[in-house]
């Protein structure tokens, strides 16, 4: 199997396409310097009250991954979420 057969399944998903349909509570650490933040705005806004998000300020989407101030941040958070729901 070629890269490019492996990856269209990546390149092709639509998030937005289900966005209005969510049923199950949703948290979105975000923030406007990561990958995409617009697609984070257009999920949020194609969505119901069930999804909510958090935006971090100043973090870039590698940080995510290796920042310790952006990575503990984003673990607490969902860790909240999922003691919620």
């Amino acid at each position: 199997m070629t890269i490019s057969l492996m990856l269209r399944p990546w390149l092709t998903f639509d998030a937005l396409k289900g966005a209005s349909s969510q049923q199950k509570n949703v948290l979105i650490v975000a923030s406007e310097t990561m990958a995409l933040p617009v697609g984070a705005h257009q999920y949020l806004e194609n969505s119901g009250d069930n999804v909510k998000a958090v935006w971090l300020e100043g973090a870039t989407q590698f940080d995510f991954y290796d920042v310790p101030q952006y990575v503990n941040k984003a673990a607490v958070l969902v860790a909240e979420h999922f003691q919620d729901n």
